[in-house]
Formats: structure tokens, C-alpha cells, sequence
């Protein structure tokens, strides 16, 4: 959710009796209009069945989101590409900042471009949708591109359904379940997970050397190892032996992952949400880490240390272990990589001995792109989120075949007892030499698609993998060892009612519980006694409760239950769902299974 965006629209727009709606903030809005021309059949593709004399388009599509710069831009091989299938350039629109206040303004002034992305698991496109901004795009598509309805996966249909029983968009990086289980069966193993506790491979294996029959997959026993690193190699008590991810306003992710070591439930044994933060495994995590501090492993200068500490802490090979995202700092794992200090994903458990789960890459979407009511050409602009979402677009992932890769295995061809759903590309050779020295600006491919499916360059690239770069192997092997204890998060991926009246009240009590959180973790963690930090955990669950807890979880509860009847599953938590597999998953060694590590070519070294 954006919060920000939200908090606008409920501060300035939203201060009539019914909460979350955009219908107080605009004048007028436009009508959806239907051309009476553009329509195609199902015979074959839409963007096939183009008028000969069909005039060029500009489209208009703003991307809610800063930094967003990936795009096949115009010149580019991608781009001309696009445009000889669709007869369409597109012109991005990017915020000058991610406060939102772009966006809302956009609404409020009825100024919203041909297209519009915003993120996919936010409240953003369900209030667009609802209040009439945007063409539902099935009946686009049956009047205009029937292809897109024929393959439209049932996954995603399900899911972005509103209640009329319509979908206004399509997401981008949303994983099927037919392509999971196609990358199961292809590849063999799972996803990575999304973030992961790192050692200093070096230190690790000097403290096994040392201690072989000590075990360090438990909580209690990988702190022992901590204390045993920094005594060994003299780190001092400002030196970061264990450290967090950066901390922020929202909190930092190193705890939203050990939290997941943890294995804190979140479903109980009748299928409804729980408040993870006031289970026991969370406050054991949280006493954990205080343990971990007053042990004087986590330094006090952690709490405010911003990305470029972080990064220049991992680089440097000063921290012994690291918990948090680590691709977002690969590139100072790379650079400790070639200065001879290599980071390696670890396991570990509570000392109950409960296995961990941690959430996998795969998910329900990152960004969710929408026809606005005000494009003058829908008929010809569904056409083109047709082209960009069949085979044929997804390919562009690769470029354009026989000119910058082949395929050594055809989509669909079985090679080796397996069939390869999307095939198996080879790059070109010069092609390839570019990717390694960076020089891929003219081609606009890789991410360029704004409804990449993910699992199409993972199933079609060699080894499996997305691995054009030095960097790409370092930060599959950051994480693919432990990828065994990794499960789909897809069943908490729900998205709240903005429509209910009590939403906007909703909204108010989480972020303040949410602010309650932010502000008393960090004294938790470094209270100077346990018992001290017990009670700041409990003085702080009670505040939440005050605030109102009990009530933001029935109200997410709700979505959760008709989010889990959607998808057709009874539960989403693995240790509730007997055909998960989980009551055989065990953590027999720290490393998972490094057999899923993919040696770094030559060529890519640097």
C-alpha cells in the first residue's frame, strides 16, 4: 500500500461520510466510450487484424514511481519493434518524487494519461477502478483484442476481479501457478527466498574447523558462534558482528525476515489471521535480538545507520553475519567478493526447533497497469497490452530471435525427459559481450515490458537463471541454498475494502499501531536487561491494543477469508496445510543445500 498517496486522498478528498472514495475530490468525470471501429476476432491475434492505413499513436502512460527508468525507450530495438506490431510509441511519465501528490493531482484535475501504473497490491487501483477512472479491460478485449481474453490466465483473472466481476488492469511480475509448477519440474527446486541472513563464508567455516560438533542451525547456538567470531578475530564493540538491515519509518526488513526464521504463524488452526506481532515466536525474536545486543554483537550505531553504512559495512566484510534484502546491496557483495570475502546464505531455527519459512520471490504483482477513461484510442491501446502481454511480447525480454539470441530448445520442445515451456534461448555472441560490458542501451530489452511475467526469462534463459552479469551470480547465490525452506506468500497477498465505511478509520489505527512498532523495537532490542525488554515488548502489545489492534484484524481478517475463498485454498500458512510438505522440511546443516549455487564463468570476473 501506498501510504502516502492514501494518506492524501483520505486528508484531502475523503472528508465525506464515506471513506475511501475518489468521487468528493473531481468535477467531472469522463464517460467510457466505446470506438465504433478497431474490433478484431478471435481468429487470431489482435494486433494481426490492424487497419493498413491505421494511424500512428503516442501513448501517454505514467508510472507512478520515481525511479522507474527501464523502459524500451524510443530508437531502441524493443521499441521499433513494438511499434511495427502495434503501430505505437509510448511516451513514460514518471513523479518527481513517490509522495503520491502527482498521482492524486492527476485524479483530482480529471488529467490522467492514456494509461496509468500504480502498485498492484495497493488500494490505488481498486479505488480507479471502482470509481469509474478506468475501462474494464475484459470487455475491452471482447470487443477489440478477444486474444487477451483467450489468454488471460485464470490466476491473474481471479485474483485483480472486482465485484462486478471485471478486471481494469494487468499486473506485471506475477507468478502463475502453472509457471511455478513448470519452473518445479524444469529447474527442480524452488524460488529464492526474498530475504536471507548472510555469514562471512570464511568465518563460518574457521568456527566449524574449530567446533565440528556444535551445532549452529539454533538460535542459541548461531549466537555462540557470533560471540566465538568476534572474540577470534577481535572485532570491536563498534564493529557490526551482527547487523540489520537499515531501520526507517516503516521499520527495517531485517526484521520482517528473522521474524520469518522464526517461524512466527501467521493463520491459526481455523483458518483466520493472526496478529504476528503478538505471538510468541515474534517476542522471542525480539528477546533474541536483545540478547544479541547486550552481548554487544549488534552495535547501537545500527539503529541509524543509513544505506551507505549498510552498504560500506558489507563491502568492507566488518559485519560477520547480515540479516535483510540482500539485493538490494549487491553490489558491495560483489565488491567484497573480489576483495576475497564471500557472503553465504545460512538456516538457522528458534530454539524451539521449529523450521523456518521464509517467503519465496514469487508474489501477486509489483505494478498494475490500467486504460484510463480519458484515452481517445482504448480500442487501439488494448491491442498493445495484448502484444506486450502474449509470448511474443514476453519474448522481447530477449530481444528480437536470430538477431540478438536463438533457441537452442523451441518453446514447448522436450529436451533431457523435460519439457521447456518457453524454450531455451542462446545469446548472440555480441550480443552477449555487451550484456557483460553494460553496453545494452540501443536493444531496450530485459525489464523493459511493463507486464513482464517473471517466470518467462527464468524458464527460457540458460541455467534457469537471469544471469547476464557478474552481479546476477553473485545475487543468485546469496540466497538459492536456502531456497528449500522458502513457500509462496501468495495467500496474504490480499487486498483491503477501501469501500467500507470503516476503512478510512481502519487505515488511521494501523499506521499509528504500525508507529507504535517503529518506535519501541529499537528499545526492545537494546533495553539493558531481558527482563526489561519483556516488559517494553508487553507495554508495547498493550499500546497496540489500545490503539485499536483487535480491530485492524478483523477487518483484515475479512479480506484474508475472502481473498483464501477466491483462490480456492482453506489455508495459506504451510503448517496448517498438510499437502505442503512442510512436517518433512527439517534444517540439517546451516549451508541448505548448496548444490543450487551456479559457478561464476570466467568471463564474468572482472
Amino acid at each position: 500500500m501506498n501510504r502516502n498517496f492514501v494518506a492524501l486522498l483520505l486528508a484531502g478528498c475523503l472528508a465525506g461520510s464515506v471513506a475511501g472514495t475518489l468521487s468528493g475530490c473531481v468535477g467531472g468525470k469522463p464517460e467510457l466510450h466505446y470506438p465504433d471501429e478497431g474490433y478484431a476476432d478471435a481468429n487470431s491475434d489482435s494486433w494481426l487484424q490492424l487497419d493498413e492505413d491505421a494511424e500512428d499513436l503516442t501513448i501517454n502512460w505514467f508510472v507512478n514511481m520515481a525511479s522507474f527508468g527501464n523502459a524500451a525507450s524510443e530508437g531502441t530495438l524493443v521499441a521499433e519493434r513494438i511499434y511495427e506490431k502495434t503501430k505505437c510509441r509510448i511516451n513514460f511519465i514518471t513523479p518527481i518524487t513517490d509522495d503520491g501528490a502527482q498521482l492524486s493531482t492527476m485524479i483530482s484535475g480529471n488529467k490522467l494519461p492514456d494509461v496509468v501504473t500504480v502498485g498492484a497490491s495497493g488500494e490505488e487501483s481498486v479505488q480507479l477502478a471502482l470509481e469509474g477512472y478506468t475501462y474494464p479491460i475484459q470487455t475491452l478485449a471482447e470487443k477489440y483484442a478477444p486474444s487477451l481474453n483467450a489468454r488471460l490466465n485464470e490466476d491473474i483473472a481471479s485474483y485483480f476481479r472486482m465485484p462486478d466481476g471485471n478486471i481494469y488492469g494487468l499486473p506485471n511480475h506475477f507468478y502463475t501457478d502453472d509457471d511455478m509448477e513448470a519452473y518445479a519440474e524444469q529447474e527442480g527446486k524452488n524460488l529464492s527466498p526474498n530475504g536471507a541472513m548472510l555469514v562471512r563464508e570464511d568465518w563460518l567455516n574457521q568456527y566449524q574447523r574449530t567446533y565440528p560438533n556444535r551445532d549452529v542451525t539454533t538460535a542459541s547456538g548461531f549466537k555462540e558462534m557470533c560471540l566465538w567470531v568476534k572474540e577470534r578475530y577481535k572485532l570491536s564493540d563498534t564493529n557490526p558482528t551482527f547487523l540489520l538491515d537499515t531501520f526507517s519509518n516503516t521499520g527495517s526488513n531485517g526484521i520482517l525476515w528473522l521474524m520469518e526464521y522464526f517461524a512466527v504463524p501467521k493463520e491459526d488452526a481455523d483458518g483466520n489471521l493472526l496478529n504476528e506481532r503478538e505471538q510468541e515466536n515474534y517476542r522471542d525474536a525480539l528477546l533474541w535480538l536483545n540478547e544479541m545486543y547486550r552481548d554487544k554483537l549488534i552495535s547501537p550505531a545500527n539503529f541509524t545507520a543509513m544505506y551507505g553504512t549498510v552498504s560500506s559495512y558489507l563491502q568492507q566484510g566488518l559485519a560477520f553475519a547480515f540479516i535483510g534484502s540482500p539485493q538490494l546491496y549487491t553490489n558491495s557483495f560483489a565488491n567484497a567478493y573480489k576483495n576475497g570475502i564471500n557472503y553465504v546464505p545460512v538456516v538457522i531455527t528458534n530454539d524451539k526447533g521449529e523450521t523456518p519459512l521464509l517467503r519465496d520471490l514469487s508474489g501477486c504483482g509489483w505494478q498494475f497497469s490500467m486504460i484510463t477513461a480519458n484515452c481517445e484510442h482504448p480500442d487501439r491501446v488494448i491491442k498493445l497490452f495484448d502484444y506486450l502481454y502474449s509470448d511474443e511480447g514476453q519474448a522481447l525480454f530477449f530481444g528480437i530471435e536470430n538477431e540478438t539470441y536463438t533457441y537452442e530448445i523451441r518453446p514447448g520442445e522436450e529436451a533431457d525427459g523435460k519439457v521447456y515451456k518457453y524454450g531455451r534461448i542462446k545469446w548472440a555472441d555480441e550480443v552477449e559481450q555487451n550484456i557483460i560490458n553494460g553496453n545494452i542501451s540501443s536493444y531496450g530489452f530485459m525489464y523493459s515490458n511493463m507486464f513482464v511475467n517473471p517466470m518467462y526469462p527464468r524458464l527460457a534463459s540458460p541455467q534457469g537463471a537471469v544471469l547476464n552479469s557478474f552481479n546476477d551470480y553473485i545475487d543468485y547465490n546469496l540466497k538459492i541454498a536456502i531456497s528449500d525452506y522458502t513457500f509462496r506468500i501468495k495467500g496474504f497477498e490480499y487486498i483491503l475494502d477501501v469501500t467500507d465505511p470503516s476503512y478510512k478509520d481502519i487505515f488511521n489505527k494501523s499506521t499509528q499501531i504500525g508507529d507504535e512498532w517503529v518506535r519501541y523495537i529499537p528499545q526492545i532490542i537494546s533495553a539493558a536487561t531481558r527482563e526489561e525488554a519483556l516488559a517494553i515488548y508487553e507495554a508495547t502489545v498493550e499500546s497496540a491494543r489500545r490503539l485499536g489492534s483487535a480491530d485492524v484484524l478483523a477487518f483484515n481478517n475479512a479480506a484474508f477469508l475472502a481473498h483464501k475463498q477466491k483462490l480456492g485454498i482453506t489455508y495459506a500458512w504451510p503448517p496448517l496445510d498438510p499437502d505442503s510438505g512442510y512436517a518433512s522440511l527439517k534444517v540439517t546443516q546451516i549451508r541448505g543445500n548448496t548444490a543450487y549455487n551456479i559457478e561464476i564463468p570466467e568471463k564474468y570476473i572482472k
